[in-house]
C-alpha cells in the first residue's frame, strides 16, 4: 500500500512539473510552428500523458480519501517548482 501512495506523490510531482513546463514554454513568443516543437512543450504534454495510466493503477489500490489528498499535493507542488524553476 505504501508503494502506490509514493506512487501517487510521483503522480503529483510529475503532473506539477508539467504544467510548470507549460509555462515555460508559453512565456518564449515563437511563432506557433515553432511553439510546437519546443521541448519545453513536448516535455509537458509528455509528463500529462504519462500521469492517468500512473494514477489509475495507484486508484486501484489505495483508498479513495487518500487518492484526493495526494492529488491535492499538486498545488503545494506547482507553488514550490514556480519559486524554484520560474522564479515567481
Amino acid at each position: 500500500m505504501l508503494e502506490y501512495k509514493l506512487l501517487l506523490i510521483l503522480v503529483s510531482g510529475l503532473s506539477s512539473m508539467g504544467q510548470i513546463c507549460l509555462k515555460a514554454s508559453a512565456r518564449r513568443r515563437n511563432g506557433m510552428m515553432k511553439s510546437l516543437f519546443d521541448i519545453r512543450f513536448l516535455t509537458g504534454i509528455a509528463l500529462f500523458i504519462s500521469c492517468p495510466p500512473l494514477s489509475i493503477i495507484a486508484a486501484r489500490h489505495v483508498d479513495f480519501s487518500i487518492l484526493y489528498i495526494m492529488t491535492a499535493l499538486g498545488f503545494a507542488f506547482v507553488m514550490l517548482f514556480s519559486k524554484l524553476i520560474l522564479g515567481e
